[in-house]
């Protein structure tokens, strides 16, 4: 009963929605068959000898949005980006890595889309402790981007499509720069912030990068750079000196073989075998056996239902609470840290007496200061409750993002990790220029000096420019404070480290704001031996999907095969979505005090 109300609950929101019966009716007659055709007839086996199939689809993220009837009926039209979880995958290849009826790992990442530095590190740091299980691994892909060779890079044999190309061209950060815009239009941005470095707001007031802002950049980019190159030559015994001479000087290596990428992959050691689908499929059928037309194998996620719910190993529990995408006031969505989520879930788990630890996993830019005084207030909650809060950052823990881990008892981080960003700001447009243009003009009357003083059609007054000026420095205060008692560095030494600068985690390790390297099972493990237990169980805080919507789910998704469409590059796209996420910013900033401590241009290609 309960799946089919929530049948008949999907349907009439979708009807409601768009305001037509019969396209709803269309939809419930859709779901009901899919239901009626889906259910399972057999438990799933994993073949004896078989081969799992490592198939990322979309991006790579914490965790993915659930969909909704709508999402799966109207899918060319959704909005609901296609994600796999950084845990599942992980998950998958340490599973397999004991378990006997693997006889080998393939990746195929045509279907692949982003995916942050830290979350690539940790697959491959898994690939590698894989192979300690002497079982290979094959890369199968027709071709590969900058992030999906890094794990290809691991595989024993590298294959690619002769039409296929790998191209690394190196990690970089595009800014947009829209004062130009904004004078054209006649709009005055009123910015307030601490820290030479906090560049967040550079693209409201200037029409080019400053030079503080370049310097970060480049030592962040180079610290990360450093670190792909130095996997990749590792992995394929490549120099790697050598590499990135190469890539500098791409254009005269292109020429040596005819402008063909293939053949410039190959001439670079960066793959093994130039062959179509036909054929890397023939060689794993004639090794591991035949399945219909292909070779025999079972994709992850249905590995991952067959190996999966075997129970607690313990009663002593280790709850994850993951933290995503910007912090903003009230309850949200798994895309956004909404503070009053994760305070919920917070408070959930520290008030079981079977939770020794906490540990909170955090991939976020930072967002309202206020949302995440209001987590950070929660996990110290906990630790005076005697429970210990260990933090473990994934691809980006910045700004509001370190400003919720500053006071945990431990934090750790990827090498790879993009943190710091210790500054804070306030942004507020006002329209008097727009408003004269085109001929609008207006009078106030007021009760106190302050009265009026924020109206956007006109400039912000005198004494509203130092009550928020004194806001913001305080807050800056207040947060090197946190940092400063939280990770025992003096006041004066963290604000040298701060001004809104960007380090990678292993910068940060250098100037203390981390206390160790390493992935969220490394964390896990500290917090255990914080709590003094040897023996738990850690899981990850989240809504479990009800039946319906794991049937929405997979019809989402699709069952995974070989056969996956490739992720193809769109320039303009691209851009507008890049413009749409940076500008998507504003309409997230939701600090009732208008203090802001977020990273919006951490996001490194």
């Amino acid at each position: 009963m309960k799946g089919i109300w929530l049948i008949i609950k999907s349907v009439g929101k979708f009807i409601q929605g768009t305001g037509t019966f019969f396209l709803g009716l269309f939809v419930l007659m859709v779901l009901m068959i899919s239901l009626a055709g889906s259910q399972p007839t057999s438990e799933i086996k994993v073949p004896a000898g078989g081969v799992l199939l490592i198939n990322p689809y979309g991006n790579i993220v914490e965790l993915g949005q659930t969909p909704t009837a709508e999402d799966v009926v109207l899918s060319e039209f959704s909005d609901l980006p296609a994600e796999t979880s950084i845990h599942d995958i992980l998950r998958a290849i340490r599973t397999a890595k004991s378990d006997k009826r693997i006889a080998a790992i393939a990746l195929l990442t045509d279907s692949m889309g982003g995916a942050g530095a830290a979350h690539l590190h940790d697959i491959v740091a898994a690939l590698q402790d894989f192979k300690t299980s002497e079982k290979p691994i094959y890369a199968i892909s027709t071709a590969y981007s900058q992030g999906s060779y890094l794990l290809a890079s691991q595989a024993d044999t590298i294959y690619m499509n002769k039409a296929g190309s790998a191209l690394l061209q190196g990690y970089n950060v595009d800014v947009m720069y829209y004062k130009g815009m904004l004078d054209k239009l006649g709009v005055t941005m009123n910015i307030f912030h601490v820290g030479d470095y906090k560049s967040a707001i550079e693209p409201f007031e200037r029409t080019a990068m400053s030079d503080e802002a370049r310097e970060a950049y480049e030592h962040l980019l180079g610290g990360l750079w450093q670190d792909y190159i130095t996997t990749i030559s590792q992995a394929r015994g490549i120099d790697a000196k050598t590499l990135q001479h190469q890539l500098d000087t791409m254009p005269e290596v292109l020429k040596e073989v005819s402008g063909n990428f293939a053949a410039l992959a190959e001439k670079m050691k960066l793959v093994d075998k130039l062959s179509d689908r036909q054929d890397w499929r023939q060689a794993l059928r004639e090794k591991y056996g035949r399945s219909g037309d292909s070779f025999k194998q079972i994709n992850m996620n249905d590995y991952l239902t067959a190996t999966d719910g075997k129970g607690r190993s313990s009663d002593n529990e280790i709850p994850v609470i993951i933290a995503q995408g910007e912090i903003v006031m009230g309850s949200g969505p798994v895309t956004v840290t909404a503070a009053e989520t994760i305070v919920r879930k917070i408070r959930s788990v520290r008030t079981l007496d079977e939770t020794k630890a906490i540990v909170l996993r955090v991939n976020s830019p930072g967002g309202s200061a206020f949302a995440s005084e209001l987590i950070r207030q929660e996990l110290v909650a906990a630790q005076n409750d005697g429970i210990p809060v260990v933090v473990s950052m994934g691809p980006v823990a910045a700004s509001g993002g370190y400003w919720i881990s500053a006071t945990a008892d431990e934090i750790w981080a990827a090498p790879t990790t993009i943190t710091g960003s210790i500054g804070i700001f306030g942004l507020i447009p006002t329209f008097e220029n727009a408003a004269d243009k085109i001929g609008i003009s207006g009078s106030s009357v007021g009760t106190t000096k302050l009265a009026g003083g924020m109206s956007m059609d006109r400039p912000l007054s005198e004494p509203i420019k130092s009550i928020i000026d004194q806001s913001i420095k305080n807050g800056y205060d207040e947060f090197i404070t946190l940092v400063s008692g939280g990770r025992n560095i003096e006041k004066a030494d963290v604000n040298k480290i701060a001004q809104g600068r960007v380090w990678t985690g292993r910068q940060a390790l250098e100037n203390g704001l981390v206390d160790n390297l390493g992935t969220l099972e490394d964390a896990i493990a500290a917090a255990a031996k914080r709590a003094d237990i040897k023996d738990y169980h850690s899981y990850i805080v989240r809504k479990a999907m009800d039946p319906f919507e794991k049937l929405l789910f997979d019809l989402l998704n699709g069952t995974a095969s070989t056969d996956q469409p490739i992720q193809t590059a769109n320039p303009a796209k691209e851009i507008m979505t890049k413009l749409r996420q940076e500008l998507s910013v504003l309409s997230k900033l939701n600090d009732p005090n208008g203090r802001y401590v977020i990273c919006a241009d951490c996001a490194v290609k």
